[in-house]
């Protein structure tokens, strides 16, 4: 592929009006975030005095090789709300015209075969262009930057460090083909023909262990001590490269930890397992099948999401339909390796989980998801308390989109006959599911880590004559805009996307949410 970058710098837009300068240390990674395959469309919506946003370059999805620079490397972009703007050249990823976005980062393929074509051309034009910087920088792709950062880093990767903005692209995306930065970053490597100065990889690694012995008890490798600490749980601790142990966690959490399933067996932890979700799960779900599915996510309690997070059921930190009274924090995650069926067969994905104080805290939101996530105005599944068996249950759990795998059923119901988990299943009576609330609806501009940020955008989308607030949102302050007269959310999803598409006209970012 041979790279053609057009030098087509956005006249009209703020940061070029602006000429703001900094040197940059390295590379960050956008996708655009609407189905959008023409880079150059992108390229004329923002040459506008009204546009804030703005990267250094953009790479299209329909001709290979063919990237936009819009911005001079040296100059300061409105990429991420953040690190990014003032430390790295940024760059969008054109997507593709076969995917359609159903709200925030979720979308549905139109034609997987068209769009994973578009998704890999933009994907490779963007790694030759990185190669192309990092030679002339004479940048090492795998190089850490001290915010602790890849040099090349993506949009997502920057959230999850508390960096940037809370958006999760590219890898919502990539994800779809099997892609990820990982990937993409060895990928930049081979294109510079791997001349990358090898010191500059070393690593000082800190792993959480039970004991430095026990190789099989790690739960993860940390390149900064701080990130191994907050990662060790109780009675494990984290080892230098020698294997000296230099912190253990003494403080006992509240409640049944995983790590105390480390050591029996498969029958003793399903009998733990099923008595535990007797005592505590009050929901009306039948025990049999919280009890199967938990033995079934998390290994017996082994996994090692289990063991670094207690999270039990795979529960994501975005959940599609996040509207039920969760017991997870809303802060606590980690990042790890999951397998997904993309329809024809398992892909490896990163993605971030849940991270629970004890096992019961994992069970009861597992239960608040199961009972209260919606899917539009309907519970995703509803019907759930009626169910007269596990098998039903189960059916209904795996038909609302619970799970990917096309023997999740049969593998559930098994694992239930095995260990004789209904056993307790008599006393739950089928009960009536109070009718689901009507969702309400508001219109995100954009979220940030620090208030003044998100302050200046308030009072920009004031001025331009539209209702804008902020509202805390865990660490992050997101701008929010609801009707002006109450400052409310609209009970109507048309009223809120007609405000959405105002705001965009007026050059902003806007997505309209559930409440």
């Amino acid at each position: 592929m041979s790279l053609n970058v057009i030098k087509n710098f956005l006249t009209k837009n703020r940061c070029y009006h602006q000429g703001k300068t900094r040197k940059p240390i390295g590379i960050q990674i956008h996708t655009i975030g609407c189905a959008q395959g023409t880079a150059k469309a992108v390229c004329d919506y923002w040459n506008s005095p009204n546009v804030n946003a703005c990267t250094n370059y953009i790479c299209d999805a329909d001709v290979s090789g063919r990237v936009y620079q819009l911005l001079p490397e040296e100059y300061y972009s409105w990429a991420d709300a953040g690190y990014g703007n003032r430390n790295l050249i940024t760059m969008e990823i054109a997507e593709s015209d076969f995917m359609k976005y159903t709200g925030g980062a979720n979308f549905n393929v139109t034609n997987q075969e068209n769009f994973k074509r578009d998704i890999l051309r933009g994907y490779d034009t963007a790694v030759q262009l990185c190669a192309d910087i990092c030679k002339r920088y004479k940048w090492n792709p795998m190089k850490k930057l001290p915010s602790g950062l890849y040099l090349i880093s993506s949009h997502n990767e920057g959230r999850i460090a508390g960096l940037s903005s809370a958006h999760v692209d590219p890898d919502h995306v990539w994800s779809k083909v099997g892609l990820s930065m990982d990937t993409f970053r060895q990928a930049v490597v081979n294109a510079m023909n791997g001349k990358v100065e090898e010191d500059d990889v070393t690593t000082t690694w800190f792993r959480v262990r039970k004991k430095w012995e026990d190789a099989d008890s790690q739960l993860g490798a940390y390149a900064f001590i701080e990130n191994a600490k907050k990662a060790c749980p109780y009675g494990y601790s984290v080892f230098d490269e020698e294997g000296k142990a230099i912190y253990t966690n003494k403080t006992k959490p509240k409640g049944t930890q995983a790590s105390e399933f480390a050591d029996i067996s498969e029958g003793k932890a399903a009998e733990k397992i099923i008595e535990i979700i007797h005592e505590n799960d009050k929901s009306g779900i039948l025990y049999s099948v919280s009890a199967a599915q938990m033995i079934l996510e998390s290994g017996y309690g082994k996994t090692t999401l289990a063991k670094s997070a207690n999270n039990c059921f795979g529960m994501k930190a975005i959940l599609s339909g996040n509207t039920w009274d969760a017991v997870w924090d809303g802060k606590s995650k980690v990042l790890i390796d999951t397998q997904e069926w993309d329809g024809s067969k398992y892909i490896t994905i990163k993605a971030e989980f849940r991270k629970y104080q004890c096992i019961e805290d994992s069970i009861k939101d597992h239960s608040g998801y199961l009972l209260g996530a919606m899917n539009g105005s309907k519970k995703r599944y509803e019907g759930l308390l009626n169910c007269k068996n596990y098998k039903e249950a189960i059916t209904l759990i795996k038909n609302g989109g619970y799970a990917t795998d096309p023997e999740y059923v049969n593998k559930i119901c098994n694992i239930i006959v095995r260990y004789n988990l209904d056993r307790y299943d008599a006393e739950i009576a089928p009960k009536e599911e109070a009718p689901a609330a009507k969702p309400l609806y508001y219109v995100q501009c954009g979220a940030f880590k620090y208030k003044k940020n998100a302050e200046g955008l308030v009072n920009q989308l004031i001025g331009a004559g539209f209702h804008a607030a902020v509202e805390k949102n865990g660490k992050t302050y997101r701008v929010v805009s609801k009707r002006k007269k109450d400052g409310k959310p609209f009970a109507k999803k048309s009223t809120a996307d007609n405000r959405a598409k105002k705001i965009q006209a007026a050059g902003f970012a806007a997505l309209v949410k559930e409440v």
